[in-house]
């Protein structure tokens, strides 16, 4: 019995030093075409979390201010296409589509096509 309390005790230290390098880690990701997971422990919830709003919005900056314009270069058409896109993902209001989709149609309109 005592050869086994001994053979027990450092076995125990051992596993008690262990025990936060095995604990669960809770993560968080961003669903992409290559996914970004970060650690999402209590203390780095708030870090996180802003920096996925962030990328969020420069996401959605970069989408309006490459495909929210009128391009004379690039096919009514496919402008359109673009716009539905964006406001089928939520990055432009109904309003704000249908705004740029009256301004590609006049510019049809004035150029004939």
């Amino acid at each position: 019995m005592i050869v086994f309390v001994i053979a027990l005790f450092p076995s125990l230290i051992v596993t008690g030093l262990c025990n936060s390098e095995f604990k669960a880690m809770s993560s968080k990701g961003l669903a992409a075409a290559k996914p970004i997971n970060f650690s999402y422990s209590k203390k780095e919830m708030e870090d996180v979390d802003a920096f996925i709003a962030e990328i969020k919005k420069c996401r959605k900056d970069y989408y309006l201010k490459e495909y929210y314009r009128v391009d004379n270069l690039i096919p009514i058409q496919t402008q359109i296409a673009r716009i539905h896109w964006l406001y089928e993902n939520k990055f432009i209001s109904e309003s704000d589509a249908q705004f740029i989709i009256d301004e590609l149609e006049t510019q049809r309109i004035i150029k004939g096509l």
